[in-house]
């Protein structure tokens, strides 16, 4: 049994209905999807108002009581926004009186988001009868790591607001172990490392961690994984870890991800491993695609051998790829607009060929995204398994490469890739050493 797709922790299938879903040994399953929104994938966080399905056969149950989740879900969320446009919800007080902001922090996050989450787990435990053991655990796994993820991610953000105020950064602390320790799971359950949302979570935690002591950074979390885990839980919160970061541990990353991969004992953490290794890592050789232009042309990234390659993810409606080529990518192309050593190549992943067009068209779009001086190529987002971003294990966008003349990635730090002056610098550096 298994939650999650297979290899491409990260990235999910324009088709997939359940892309986090539980599949047990004898399942015989039928789904039929009735709403508008069809194509689209349903998240544990997001379902269409008009959503519609079917689930029957062996094993169906699990999958209705996902579906009870999600709805549960919409409606009270949908609940708690309008206590909050209307005003009937406590706002976050000035964040110099630190009295009020640890009792609005406790409870925002101890009454507001446990009773949260706590709505849901009643769900799954009103079809414990109908569930098997292994599922009904999962479900709730599933349930309780998203929300103690979206609390960490949260609470970090909170965190960063009181550095330079120990004292209270103290208490702040002590509230956030102390949440840790109320879990009804232990990390030690090596159950957990079946649930995606789980292991998710576990990562933040372990991130979290280390933050607060001041000395995180791909190295020491990798360290202190594998010093507080031990077999399958450790083995999948390393390969969660670095299936859905691009990590930099130096020049040699591809080398010590491959020692780290040796050392594991279950099959799909090794699997995950060998697929960042083979093209995804800062050393490796960057997969050699083969797409589509607005003419028709095939592009391949061979064909720029000899050259530094600035590789650029990106989809239409993307607030963040418009933002990152109007604030880095328009200027950095205008710096090296007569520099043949540099080109510039964007994969747009668009589910429609039509869109992508439009949004490349000179005179109506072109320059929000992208620009003439690029290669602009497409990507079928639609055949996930195969396509160029399962390859280079992007999650996220905008999701900038840089590489090198001889075709091996050079950096896929997206602190640097994504800043003006670090990318300038980047691209300085490999002109110099080649």
């Amino acid at each position: 049994m298994f939650i999650g797709h297979g290899k491409s922790w990260g990235t999910t299938p324009y088709n997939t209905i359940f892309p986090e879903a539980i599949a047990e040994p004898g399942d015989d399953i039928y789904i039929s999807r009735l709403d508008t929104a069809i194509n689209k994938p349903i998240y544990n966080k997001e379902i269409p108002d008009d959503f519609k399905v079917i689930i029957t056969g062996q094993g169906a149950k699990k999958y209705i009581c996902y579906i009870d989740v999600l709805k549960k879900r919409k409606e009270l969320i949908d609940k708690n926004v309008e206590l909050y446009t209307s005003g009937k919800q406590p706002v976050f007080p000035k964040a110099t009186d630190t009295i009020k902001v640890l009792d609005y922090i406790k409870y925002r996050y101890s009454d507001v988001d446990k009773k949260f989450e706590d709505s849901l787990v009643k769900i799954v435990d009103h079809y414990k009868s109908k569930l098997s053991p292994a599922a009904f655990f999962l479900l709730k796994a599933d349930i309780i790591g998203t929300y103690e993820l979206d609390f960490a991610t949260s609470f970090i953000g909170e965190i960063n607001k009181y550095k330079e105020s120990p004292a209270f950064l103290e208490k702040l602390l002590g509230f956030y172990f102390e949440r840790i320790k109320a879990s009804p799971f232990k990390p030690v359950d090596t159950r957990l490392a079946n649930s995606a949302q789980y292991i998710a979570y576990l990562t933040s935690q372990t991130s979290i961690k280390k933050y607060l002591l001041k000395n995180f950074n791909d190295n020491s979390f990798i360290e202190s994984v594998i010093n507080q885990y031990k077999g399958i839980m450790r083995d999948r919160i390393l390969a969660y870890y670095v299936v859905t970061r691009h990590i930099d541990l130096g020049n040699d990353t591809a080398i010590k991800l491959s020692q780290i991969k040796n050392s594991l004992e279950d099959a799909f953490s090794i699997d995950c491993f060998e697929n960042v290794i083979a093209g995804s890592v800062k050393g490796s050789t960057a997969f050699n695609f083969k797409l589509e232009d607005a003419d028709g042309k095939f592009i391949s990234l061979s064909d720029f051998n000899g050259k530094i390659v600035l590789l650029d993810f990106w989809y239409t409606g993307c607030i963040h790829c418009a933002e990152y080529y109007h604030d880095v990518l328009s200027k950095i192309e205008e710096e090296y607009k007569n520099d043949k050593t540099v080109r510039f190549i964007t994969i747009n992943i668009d589910r429609s060929k039509e869109m992508w067009k439009r949004s490349i068209k000179k005179g109506t779009n072109l320059g929000l995204y992208t620009s003439e001086n690029a290669i602009n190529l497409y990507a079928n987002s639609r055949d996930i398994n195969s396509s160029v971003t399962n390859k280079y294990n992007v999650a996220e966008y905008p999701h900038p490469f840089l590489i090198d003349p001889g075709g091996k990635i050079a950096s896929t730090d997206q602190r640097v890739l994504r800043d003006y002056d670090s990318l300038k610098s980047a691209i300085e550096s490999l002109k110099n050493q080649h």
